[in-house]
C-alpha cells in the first residue's frame, strides 16, 4: 500500500469508524509512510492512534503533531531480558509523546523486579506524568504466581499518585499474534 491507497482502504470500511489505529510491529520503523499517513487520515477528520514500542523518539518527534493518542510501551529489563540502556530512550519517548493523550503499557511478570518498577515511576515523577498506566501480566506465566507482583505494583503506582488498571494480554490469550 501508499498511503493513499491505504486511505481509500480506510474509507471503504464506511462512516461507523472515526478512529484508526496504527500499530503491528514498530509503526514508527517506517516513520515516512507513517507520517504521511497519518496526515491524510487526520486531514479526513479520523482520530489517530499509535501503538508504540516507546523508544524511537526522533521519529515520534516528526509525526506527533498528527497524532492524536499514543499507546507507549515501556521494556522493563527484567521482564523483558532488554538492557538497561532503554531508560534514556522512554524518557526522550515520554518527553515527546506527553503532549498528547498518552498511556503507558508495561508488561510485569513474575520476575519483574521491583527496582524495575520503581525506575519506571520515577521516570514518570520526573516528567511529571500522571497517566495511566496499564499493566499486563505476561500470559506465558501462571496468574496465580503474579498475584503478589500485581498488588504490589498497584500499590507502587497509588504511592506515586499514577492511575493504573491490569489489563490481561487477550491477544496471546487467544493465540494471536
Amino acid at each position: 500500500y501508499d498511503s493513499a491507497s491505504l486511505l481509500r482502504k480506510i474509507q471503504s470500511y464506511g462512516p461507523d469508524f472515526s478512529c484508526v489505529s496504527f500499530t503491528g510491529g514498530e509503526p514508527l520503523g517506517q516513520k515516512d509512510f507513517l507520517k504521511e499517513s497519518l496526515g491524510l487520515v487526520k486531514e479526513k477528520g479520523y482520530q489517530t492512534y499509535l501503538e508504540t514500542n516507546g523508544t524511537i523518539s526522533a521519529a515520534l518527534n516528526e509525526v506527533i503533531d498528527v497524532v492524536d493518542i499514543v499507546a507507549m510501551d515501556i521494556k522493563l529489563p527484567s521482564s523483558s531480558g532488554f538492557s538497561d540502556d532503554y531508560w534514556k530512550q522512554h524518557y526522550d519517548f515520554l518527553n515527546i509523546a506527553r503532549l498528547k493523550d498518552v498511556f503507558v503499557k508495561a508488561v510485569v511478570g513474575v520476575h519483574t523486579s521491583i527496582e524495575d518498577f520503581l525506575k519506571m515511576l520515577d521516570l514518570f515523577k520526573s516528567l511529571d506524568y500522571h497517566g495511566v498506566l496499564v499493566i499486563q501480566p505476561n500470559s506465558r506465566e501462571s496468574a496465580e504466581r503474579l498475584v503478589d507482583n500485581l498488588t504490589l505494583f498497584k500499590k507502587l503506582c497509588a504511592d506515586y499518585l499514577i492511575p493504573s488498571c491490569v489489563i490481561p494480554q487477550l491477544h496471546k490469550m487467544m493465540g494471536v499474534r
